[in-house]
């Protein structure tokens, strides 16, 4: 398993998640907590991103497209099973979109007990993992986990 953190500013988040996703080359789930999941999907497609290897978790909005569960950002348990089970189903990739936007909808002590948790699961079950950290909202003990946790750590 390795385990990537990409910190960078929102200008050039978008760039940075096609490029990761352009990379994958196995099945895999996109936990989505910035922007939905039928945005992320076109702008993946118009990029050249062929997506349907990929399994969408939207914590933005509901949603009714077969490829994508929409869990409440606020529901950590319910999203805690959900990308375990997608992510033990599919087996190959994990990628976090902005992960500290869970700390408009939780605490942020909540959310680093949350991310420990589900890291070290996702770690147990050998998945690769990356997660997106946007530097202009992000809680400096969040931060501090992923990078003493991070296999490669990419500052932009």
């Amino acid at each position: 398993m390795a385990f990537k953190v990409i910190i960078l500013s929102g200008e050039s988040f978008q760039s940075e998640l096609v490029s990761e996703m352009k990379a994958k080359k196995s099945q895999g789930v996109c936990i989505l907590f910035n922007k939905s999941a039928s945005v992320v999907r076109k702008m993946l497609e118009k990029k050249g991103v062929k997506t349907g290897k990929v399994m969408f978790i939207d914590t933005v909005s509901p949603t009714e497209e077969s490829d994508a569960i929409h869990i409440d950002p606020e529901d950590l348990t319910s999203l805690s099973i959900a990308i375990t089970d997608v992510a033990h189903t599919v087996r190959g990739f994990v990628v976090f979109d902005s992960f500290n936007a869970l700390t408009l909808h939780n605490p942020p002590k909540v959310v680093l007990r949350f991310a420990k948790f589900i890291l070290s699961k996702l770690k147990k079950e050998g998945i690769d993992c990356t997660v997106f950290i946007d530097e202009d909202f992000a809680d400096e003990n969040l931060v501090a986990h992923f990078k003493e946790s991070a296999d490669k750590l990419l500052t932009h």
